[in-house]
């Protein structure tokens, strides 16, 4: 492995990188649907795993460890990206959409991935 892609794997596996660069997008902390998007990112990058279904999988995790309903973590995250989208900060991802249209849930949380990963790859 080299040298690079060692100290990076340090950096995203401490959870630190992949929550500073989640909140560079400009979501604002207040909204509990931020702490569930760091937590995907965290399964998607650090645990390398292939979702096929965000509703069957990653949803009921994250609400069995906030003590919450699935429904709740998906509307929660529904929610960010309306104002993510209504507060036009979608420019911060131009790089990587381009549509004009608000994304869906599973294409939003893929593009933030890529965000998060631009700097690592």
């Amino acid at each position: 492995m080299c040298l690079k892609m060692e100290r990076c794997s340090k950096i995203v596996s401490n959870g630190y990188f992949i929550n500073k660069r989640v909140r560079q997008l400009g979501i604002s902390p207040k909204f509990m649907g931020l702490y569930y998007l760091i937590d995907i990112m965290d399964i998607l990058i650090n645990e390398e795993r292939k979702v096929k279904s965000f509703s069957r999988e990653v949803y009921p995790a994250l609400a069995e460890k906030y003590e919450r309903k699935s429904c709740s973590v998906e509307r929660d995250i529904r929610f960010v990206i309306k104002k993510f989208w209504d507060d036009r900060l979608k420019e911060r991802l131009a790089d990587f959409w381009t549509e004009d249209k608000r994304p869906r849930c599973c294409e939003f949380i893929s593009t933030v991935r890529d965000y998060v990963m631009k700097d690592i790859i």
